[in-house]
């Protein structure tokens, strides 16, 4: 019976341990939230970006970003993040044609790292060039 119980304890944290070793199995962004601020319509694109560290023990790729509107296009390192390493993703964003007011923008970023899946969010104001509000 006790030797049951020890069995269990050991097992329960060995899986414990295996848990918090995957939480930290990828790629760390500094802040997952880009504000470009205020942007006028005709003032033409604005970039944003987005700083990332492998805390990982081996190199992770990023493999895809994807984004919610045309008007948003993220670039990204072709090459992998070694290791302690940083990356930076880069996003452009036009806002020729868009809507007046706030909006926000979510790109999908997919590494070979764990999380596969990332979100990132690129937020902003566009207002027309006659608006008084900045």
């Amino acid at each position: 019976m006790i030797t049951l119980r020890i069995y269990c304890i050991i097992l329960f944290l060995c899986s414990s341990v295996c848990i918090f070793a995957n939480d930290n199995n990828g790629l760390e962004f500094t802040d997952t939230i880009c504000d470009l601020g205020y942007l006028t319509v005709d003032g033409g694109n604005r970039i944003g970006y987005f700083e990332c560290i492998n805390r990982s023990n081996s190199s992770i790729s990023i493999v895809g970003a994807l984004s919610t509107c045309g008007c948003t296009v993220p670039t990204y390192p072709k090459s992998p993040i070694e290791p302690g390493q940083k990356g930076v993703i880069t996003v452009s964003y036009d806002p020729a044609g868009r809507p007046i007011g706030e909006f926000e923008k979510i790109l999908t970023i997919i590494t070979t790292g764990s999380p596969r899946e990332i979100k990132l969010y690129l937020r902003g104001e566009t207002i027309s060039i006659h608006s008084t509000t900045y």
